[in-house]
């Protein structure tokens, strides 16, 4: 019934979960207990938990093992539900605190109906753990994903909240041929991190802060054909491990934080730490679509990264316009001569290393991400990934401004 809380003892549940024409309900795994674990029951190729054409439903601390499935489905999977000719999205849907893994398709995606009409709105997706995932690949699909989310109503602020994640090791191995005997490149279009999927010029303005994004094959954090979306106080990290991401079936170049035909997109205080010749910052446009060509108001302000490239607008021939539309200030590069951006990269910890202890150098070396970061009003997140309080310009921290990354130190 609307209002109940349906809490699940410690254990292993072999069978999908299904949330159908539900309303107002938390299902959780029981508070101070290890999470309940969700496993593929036998011929399942669908995604383990699916929540459709429900509304005000929080999902929370369970366990999504996809490991043992024979077909490898998907993770948790937010859809609308069609009956006859009535088609019902979700909304106000939150899925916390989850750990998600070792599925064949995405970790944790909002899809639309099956004719691409009818999306979702409001998605909260918060604190959760997503890990190999993509194992099979044979759905495309990225760890996180908003596909064609639409609004629900006119009301101001964020409708969708991505934040306080961690998203590692999720990459494509998908070795299909095609009709000539190669890998099926386009199956390889995806596996991001986090992807805003075709939301159009209209889509509902998006937040997306302090995760940590790291050792993925496709990009970090992807903005395609989608609008008013903010990318705050993120980490990411070498990304684009697809060795054979490509620009087949309307997709785009590798980078960390990258944008595709999309506008009223902001990065912000993020930290990048780049990957091979992707570059740390892509913008471009969509090929061979003329309906998908709008670039406006693309701003990548107050970002520290190291890379072998910066920015990349990808084709000469949209180039001079898509850079008529960024705003690239405040950008700090972080020479790799000047000592590591993280505690320990290799080995998980991304708090950013206080490079003052060391001597020689400068400043402007020694705090590049620390206290560097814009205190503007939605410029900036206000608490990092474990909940400490941001000291913005004005307050106590030294130098004077909030850490860029998901950690305040």
């Amino acid at each position: 019934e609307p209002g109940d809380t349906i809490e699940v003892a410690p254990g292993t549940y072999t069978d999908s979960v299904i949330i159908a024409y539900a309303n107002n309900l938390l299902i959780r795994g029981k508070p101070g207990s290890p999470k309940p674990i969700i496993k593929p029951g036998p011929g399942e190729d669908y995604s383990l938990v699916r929540i459709t054409g429900s509304s005000f439903i929080t999902f929370t601390g369970f366990e999504v093992d996809g490991s043992d499935a024979g077909n490898n489905p998907g993770g948790i999977l937010i859809v609308p539900r069609k009956t006859g000719t009535i088609t019902t999205p979700c909304h106000h849907i939150n899925v916390t605190y989850n750990k998600v893994h070792d599925v064949g398709g995405g970790g944790i995606g909002s899809n639309p109906d099956a004719t691409y009409t009818i999306g979702n709105d409001y998605i909260n997706i918060t604190g959760n753990e997503i890990y190999n995932c993509l194992t099979t690949g044979k759905f495309r699909g990225s760890a996180v994903s908003l596909l064609d989310d639409e609004k629900f109503d006119d009301a101001g602020g964020y409708h969708s909240v991505i934040q306080n994640n961690k998203i590692y090791d999720n990459v494509n191995r998908n070795t299909d041929k095609d009709s000539d005997g190669n890998v099926n490149l386009f199956l390889h279009t995806d596996g991001n991190g986090i992807i805003i999927d075709t939301t159009g010029r209209e889509g509902p303005k998006t937040l997306i802060q302090n995760n940590l994004v790291y050792r993925n094959g496709g990009r970090g954090i992807h903005v395609f054909n989608s609008s008013n979306v903010d990318v705050l106080n993120n980490t990411v990290a070498q990304n684009n491990l697809d060795p054979y991401l490509s620009l087949e079936g309307g997709g785009a170049g590798g980078g960390e934080l990258t944008v595709v035909s999309a506008s009223n997109v902001l990065f912000s205080n993020n930290v990048v730490q780049g990957n091979g010749e992707a570059p740390a910052f892509l913008a471009s446009k969509v090929r061979g679509n003329e309906s998908l060509y709008f670039n406006s108001n693309l701003r990548f302000r107050n970002n520290t990264y190291t890379a072998t490239y910066a920015l990349r607008t990808d084709d000469a021939l949209i180039e001079a316009e898509t850079r008529t539309a960024l705003d690239w200030s405040t950008t700090i590069y972080h020479e790799p001569t000047w000592g590591n951006l993280f505690f320990n990269l290799v080995g998980g910890d991304f708090r950013l290393n206080l490079l003052a202890t060391r001597s020689g150098l400068t400043a402007q070396q020694s705090q590049s991400a620390r206290n560097r970061g814009s205190s503007v009003f939605r410029e900036f997140s206000s608490n990092d990934i474990l909940g400490v309080a941001r000291k913005p310009a004005g307050g106590t921290s030294p130098g004077g401004g909030v850490d860029r990354g998901a950690y305040e130190q």
